[in-house]
């Protein structure tokens, strides 16, 4: 059933007419309860994780369903003042080597957005023939969810904080790794901070299992939200601010957005398996990354990151900037007016 569900989404994405009807039908069904829910979610701190983490449904704000994780076209098009379809696929991460996701070739948009010249250089040697944008890191065109007065007075009462973010599950599949061994690090650096915030995805804030062991290690769980929810970038990039240090155990998105904020950051390397709930979702996940080629240049970037943040310090080393540089691209940060151009070509 699943593939069958599979191979329908792909031809309807091709087309536009399909696209609006799916994405209008979709819009009738949950638009009620995803807006009643979101203006809910909207007045709740990251310290709500048992709330905010709870699903969300689906609702299209942009027609292309990745551009709806983590609130990352309505951070775009509110930066921009603009509140139309972006008409382009935003990568919604950090991609690392040649690796392209399907659905990135079978959108019918104008498009791509990305962060860096790094990874347009593989997207075009990877065949993609539309034009590539680059942004930079997409959390700073995300409003601050905290204004500079509630940050500076919840960082009075939070002293000293190291910020964690563990290694996280994604739909249907579990990251599992050694989270005593984490926590034990973690550990060994408490008497440098008052206060450490552990930043749960979702999908792990809903694990009772996980959440406990970091509550009984006095960690306070935190999250940004459901990935559905237009508030996630907003509310990192306050969790990020209210740092002094963070800290991971794997290669993700969050490692530019703390340099970029100037918040250092250590990567404690672990091994982390991907364990996922079913035959079919396991050869779904195997198969993003199905050539050697793939495999071997998403390896090879991905060592150059963790070689980068292999040292804790509570300072960012200028090489760390220069390879936030060529996989986050903050050069490539755009005004407003020119952010709207590459989107818009100059429509307001």
């Amino acid at each position: 059933m699943k593939i069958l569900l599979d191979t329908i989404r792909s031809l309807i994405i091709r087309s536009d007419f399909l696209i609006f009807l799916m994405n209008s039908l979709i819009k009738m069904k949950n638009g009620r309860i995803y807006h009643k829910e979101i203006e809910k979610r909207s007045n709740l701190s990251f310290f709500d994780y048992s709330f905010l983490a709870n699903p969300l449904p689906y609702y299209p704000n942009d027609k292309v369903t990745d551009n709806n994780y983590y609130g990352i076209s309505n951070a775009l098009k509110e930066y921009m003042h603009y509140k139309g379809d972006l008409d382009a696929y935003i990568e919604h991460g950090v991609f690392l080597g040649c690796v392209i996701p399907k659905n990135e070739r079978l959108w019918k948009v104008s498009k791509i957005v990305t962060f860096s010249e790094n990874r347009k250089r593989f997207l075009l040697q990877g065949g993609i023939k539309l034009p590539v944008i680059k942004i930079g890191p997409y959390i700073h065109y995300a409003k601050d969810f905290l204004d500079e007065e509630e940050l500076q007075q919840m960082k009075a009462k939070m002293g000293r904080t190291l910020l964690v973010f563990p290694s996280h599950s994604i739909k249907n599949v579990t990251a599992d790794y050694d989270i005593k061994e984490f926590i034990t690090f973690i550990n060994s650096k408490r008497n440098d901070f008052d206060t450490i915030l552990v930043s749960l995805y979702w999908l792990d804030a809903l694990n009772e299992e996980i959440v406990s062991l970091y509550q009984e290690n006095n960690c306070v769980v935190v999250t940004a939200g459901n990935r559905f929810d237009v508030c996630f970038l907003s509310r990192l990039k306050s969790l990020i601010k209210l740092a002094d240090m963070t800290i991971s155990n794997a290669v993700g998105t969050h490692i530019g957005y703390c340099i970029y904020l100037n918040r250092p950051h250590y990567i404690f390397l672990q091994s982390v398996n991907y364990i996922a709930n079913s035959t079919i979702e396991e050869k779904r996940f195997k198969n993003v990354r199905n050539q050697s080629l793939e495999i071997e240049t998403e390896e090879k970037e991905t060592q150059e990151i963790e070689n980068a943040f292999s040292e804790y310090r509570l300072e960012i080393k200028e090489t760390q900037r220069k390879v936030v540089e060529k996989y986050w691209g903050i050069s490539e940060i755009k005004s407003n007016d020119a952010l709207l151009k590459e989107f818009c070509d100059e429509k307001s």
